[in-house]
């Protein structure tokens, strides 16, 4: 396991900058971002684009859709740091298990891909 020194900076990780920003001002940063995804989609699906300013456009769609991850993860980080007791590793697995079980009963997985 990688420790937090260790830890590689990826396209959604969680923006250190902005940590010590409130989580109220972090769901206004993932609106936001989350309009500019909706817009690059809009481009994509633009049939009058093509060739190269088609491939742009998907570039900066999944390029916009990286900036909510990111912008979600640091909501998550900066919930840590302000409710440290409610935000542990317990909590993180024991949500991520019930997300799994929820949307495999709803059929939004397929079993076994």
């Amino acid at each position: 396991m990688e420790t937090k020194l260790e830890r590689k900076i990826r396209a959604t990780s969680p923006c250190a900058k902005f940590l010590d920003c409130s989580p109220r001002d972090q769901i206004q940063k993932i609106k936001e971002e989350v309009i500019e995804v909706e817009e690059a989609l809009e481009l994509l699906l633009d049939p009058i684009i093509t060739g190269e300013e088609k491939e742009k456009a998907a570039l900066d769609t999944v390029v916009e859709m990286f900036d909510v991850i990111a912008c979600v993860n640091t909501l998550y980080e900066q919930l840590k740091l302000c409710y440290p007791e409610y935000f542990t590793e317990g909590a993180k697995m024991a949500a991520e298990a019930y997300v799994i079980e929820k949307n495999l009963a709803r059929g939004y997985y397929s079993v076994g891909v």
